[in-house]
């Protein structure tokens, strides 16, 4: 049972980001050079760090077979439990294709423009839901940037990310590709 939630913890909050780490920064800022292959993809901001150290402190008092069993479910998805990455096979034709709009909700409008290596966002939504941010891509092989969101999801301070991806190799390992 603790282990369902600890995976359960673990999907919300961690899961979630990291998914969107691996999403919207290869579809935002994909530009033509980036090189096809595993790429480790990570992202940092308060809620994804406090929701690693509450799943590596209940992975902690699992037993060691439920523990083992964890791990292993996490990392064929490409998830580091002991960090705060994903692995992400991008197909040569996802690299080829370049810039594209990350998926967004109906209700947002959202604005895309580069300038060689540097893409800049801002979108707007609705709900009062507003985010902006940056991708710099330094090679084909690895790229950093931000985005921040606020609205009313996020009460307070917006809440700020960092992302940073790097390519590992040709060879995708076994891991998907990402959609």
């Amino acid at each position: 049972m603790r282990s369902h939630h600890a995976l359960t913890v673990f999907r919300m909050p961690v899961l979630a980001a990291l998914a969107a780490a691996s999403l919207v920064a290869p579809a935002m800022a994909q530009p033509k050079s980036m090189k096809p292959g595993l790429w480790e993809m990570s992202m940092r901001n308060d809620q994804v760090d406090a929701a690693m150290a509450r799943l590596q402190e209940q992975m902690k008092n699992m037993p060691p077979a439920q523990r083992q069993m964890m791990q292993q479910m996490m990392s064929s998805r490409g998830v580091d439990i002991g960090g705060r990455s994903v692995k992400v096979c991008i197909t040569p034709e996802q690299a080829r294709r370049g810039p594209r709009a990350p998926q967004q909700r109906e209700d947002c409008k959202q604005n895309i423009t580069w300038s060689g290596r540097v893409g800049k966002f801002e979108m707007q939504c609705k709900d009062g839901t507003t985010g902006r941010g940056e991708m710099n891509f330094a090679s084909d092989t690895g790229y950093s940037g931000w985005m921040s969101i606020s609205g009313p999801q996020h009460p307070g301070k917006p809440m700020r990310t960092e992302m940073r991806g790097q390519w590992l190799s040709a060879d995708c390992q076994g891991i998907k590709p990402a959609r």
